[in-house]
C-alpha cells in the first residue's frame, strides 16, 4: 500500500500493531449532503439535477468488477433519496417523504430512527442525530458520553461524532455536546454556516468562510489559510472544498488519505481512512485505505457521497443510493420509505398564478377531484388574489417560487431572503413548508438559507418541458412517459398543459392513482359568519382577501 506524508513528517509505515489498531477502529463522518450544489444543472428546459430523474441512470459497476471478493456494490431500488450519511458500522438515509431509514449494524440501537420528516442527517460512531423539519435536532443510540442528548433549539444542521455531536442554529451559532476529553466539544466563538464532528476534533466553516478545527490538543488541526466552502473531519484529518472548487486535506496521511486529487469538487466527505468527493461532473472518486474497496467508486454521476469505516456510500443523479467496499449492509440498501397503500402522483405548477390558464386548469383539476401544489411567484400572486384565493378554497397547495422568479445560484444571502420571505409573508396563512428554485438552478447555501425561514426545497422528477412550443399530444405522451409511482411532475400554466393535463387524467382514471399536493395545505382560517378565506397582508399592503 503506498503511503504518504503526515504533515511534513517522514514517510514511515505504521507498525503492525499501529496498522490492526486503526484499521479496527471504527468511525464516523460525513459531510451533509446539503453541500451539493449546481454544479450538475441541465440546459434551461430541466435545469434540476432531480429533474433527471426520468432519463436512464449512468450504469455502474458489478461485484464482480470490484477487487477482491470481500468488495461489494450495493443497488438501490429505484426509490427517491434526498440525502444519506455513513457512520462507522451503519448508514442512515432520508426518503422522499422526509422519514429516516437506517441499516447496518445495530449495535446501541443506532438504527431505531424516530417517526416523523427530517431535512437532515448524521451518522457517527455509535449513533445517529437528525435535524427534523421544524428545526429541533434529534439523536438516537449510544449516549455514553451524552452524545445524544440534543439541546433544545431551531437547527439548520447537525453532524455526529464518535462521543459528540455539533450542531449549527438558524443564526449561524454553533453548540457542541457529548465528550469532550480533548476540547472537541467546545467550539471557538463566532458565527458559522456548517460544521463536522470527527473523532477527537471537530472542524467548522465561519461565515467569512474562513476554516477552523479545534480539539485533539491541537494535533492534525491546521487548516490551509484560504477561504473554504465545506469542511468534512475525519479520523485525525480533515478534507474540505475551497472557494476556487478545489479540494485540500490535512493532517495524518498514512493512506493517502489526506492527499486530495487535482479537480473540481462539488461535495466532499473524510472518513476512518479514506477520503470521497464528488467533482463537478458529477463523478466520484475516493483516496487513501482500500483494504475493503472503498475507494474503488462506481461509474455514473452523483450528486454526493459519504465516506464511512470500510465502506462510501453516495446518491445517483436518479435519486438512488449506491455502497461499495466492505459488506457490513444487509444484502441490498432499503428502500426510501414511501406511502405505499396506492400508486401516488404529485402534480406541480411553477410560474403562476396566470389570470386565464391556472383557472382553466383548476377546472381540469376540478373535474377529476386531484389537488396538486402550485409553487406561485409572489409578485404574480400580488396581482392576481382572486386566483390564489381559488387555488386554496379547492383544497390545493400554495408554496415559494420567489417574488420575481429569480435565479437563486446568484444571489447574495440579502437577497435570498428578501425574495423569499417576502413571497412567503404575501401567502401567510396559506403557505406550506416548501420552496422550488427557479430553473431548479441552486448553489450550496440554498437549502441551508430555505431552512432558515422554515422551508424544504423540493424538485421534480418528471417534466413536459411543455414551455418550449410542444403541441397538447405531444406534452401529454411526454407526461405519460414520466409518471409512475412517486414521480413528482413538473408544469407551467399555459394552453398546452391544459389540454395535456385533461388527456392524462383521462387515459390515467381507473388506475387507483391518488393525486397528492407534494405539499399539503394547512388548515384554512375562515373569518366568522364569513366563506371567505384570509392571510395576512404582504408588506406593500396588498391582501388576498
Amino acid at each position: 500500500m503506498q503511503v504518504g506524508s503526515d504533515c511534513g513528517a517522514s514517510q514511515q509505515s505504521p507498525s503492525l500493531p499501529l496498522l490492526a489498531m486503526l484499521v479496527g477502529i471504527p468511525l464516523l463522518f460525513i459531510l451533509s449532503f446539503n453541500q451539493i450544489t449546481h454544479a450538475h444543472q441541465l440546459p434551461e428546459s430541466d435545469t434540476s439535477a432531480a429533474g433527471q430523474g426520468n432519463q436512464e441512470a449512468s450504469p455502474g459497476v458489478t461485484a464482480e468488477e470490484l477487487r477482491t471478493s470481500q468488495d461489494v456494490l450495493i443497488e438501490a431500488e429505484p426509490e427517491q433519496w434526498k440525502s444519506v450519511s455513513s457512520g462507522s458500522l451503519h448508514t442512515c438515509g432520508i426518503g422522499s417523504d422526509g422519514s429516516v431509514v437506517c441499516w447496518g449494524d445495530d449495535h446501541h440501537r443506532k438504527l431505531d430512527a424516530p417517526s416523523g420528516a427530517f431535512r437532515a442527517i448524521a451518522a457517527g460512531f455509535s449513533h445517529t442525530c437528525g435535524v427534523e423539519m421544524g428545526g429541533s435536532v434529534v439523536c438516537w443510540g449510544s449516549d455514553s458520553y451524552g452524545q445524544v442528548e440534543a439541546p433544545a433549539g431551531d437547527f439548520v444542521s447537525v453532524s455526529a461524532g464518535w462521543g459528540h455531536s455539533c450542531g449549527v442554529g438558524t443564526e449561524g451559532s454553533l453548540v457542541c455536546w457529548g465528550s469532550d476529553g480533548s476540547g472537541q466539544a467546545s467550539p471557538p466563538e463566532g458565527s458559522f454556516v456548517s460544521v463536522s464532528a470527527g473523532w477527537e476534533h471537530t472542524c467548522a466553516v465561519k461565515t467569512d468562510r474562513s476554516t477552523i478545527c479545534w480539539g485533539n490538543r491541537g494535533r492534525w488541526l491546521e487548516p490551509p489559510p484560504e477561504p473554504f466552502l465545506a469542511v468534512s473531519a475525519g479520523y485525525r484529518f480533515s478534507c474540505g472544498i475551497k472557494d476556487d472548487r478545489t479540494a485540500a486535506c490535512w493532517g495524518r496521511n498514512y493512506y493517502g488519505q489526506a492527499s486530495a486529487p487535482e479537480g473540481m469538487f462539488a461535495s466532499i466527505s473524510a472518513g476512518l481512512l479514506h477520503s470521497c468527493g464528488v467533482r463537478v461532473d458529477g463523478s466520484v472518486v475516493c483516496w487513501g485505505s482500500d483494504l475493503y474497496g472503498q475507494t474503488d467508486a462506481p461509474a455514473g454521476v452523483f450528486l454526493a457521497v459519504t465516506a464511512g469505516h470500510r465502506f462510501s456510500c453516495g446518491i445517483r443523479v436518479d435519486r438512488t443510493v449506491s455502497c461499495w467496499g466492505l459488506d457490513n449492509t444487509p444484502a441490498s440498501v432499503p428502500s426510501a420509505r414511501v406511502d405505499r397503500s396506492g400508486p401516488v402522483v404529485y402534480l406541480t405548477f411553477d410560474d403562476g398564478p396566470h389570470p386565464v390558464y391556472t383557472p382553466l386548469l383548476l377546472d381540469v383539476l376540478g373535474r377529476y377531484g386531484v389537488r396538486a401544489t402550485f409553487f406561485v411567484i409572489g409578485a404574480r400572486a400580488e396581482r392576481y388574489p382572486e386566483v390564489i384565493r381559488r387555488i386554496v378554497s379547492e383544497g390545493h397547495s400554495l408554496a415559494n417560487h420567489t417574488w420575481n422568479h429569480e435565479d437563486l445560484a446568484t444571489l447574495s444571502r440579502e437577497e435570498f431572503d428578501e425574495t423569499i420571505g417576502r413571497t412567503q409573508e404575501l401567502l401567510g396563512d396559506h403557505a406550506t413548508p416548501c420552496m422550488r428554485p427557479p430553473f431548479g438552478s441552486t448553489n450550496e447555501f440554498t437549502e441551508e438559507w430555505a431552512a432558515a425561514h422554515g422551508l424544504r426545497v423540493v424538485l421534480w422528477t418528471a417534466s413536459a418541458n411543455a414551455w418550449a412550443g410542444l403541441e397538447a399530444p405531444t406534452v401529454a405522451g411526454r407526461l405519460m412517459e414520466g409518471i409512475k409511482d412517486g414521480s413528482i411532475v413538473l408544469m407551467h400554466p399555459n394552453a398546452e398543459t391544459v389540454q395535456a393535463v385533461e388527456i392524462v387524467l383521462d387515459r390515467l382514471s381507473g388506475r387507483g392513482i391518488r393525486y397528492e399536493p407534494v405539499c399539503p395545505a394547512p388548515e384554512p382560517t375562515l373569518h366568522p359568519g364569513s366563506t371567505r378565506l384570509s392571510t395576512p397582508a404582504s408588506r406593500t399592503g396588498g391582501d388576498l382577501r
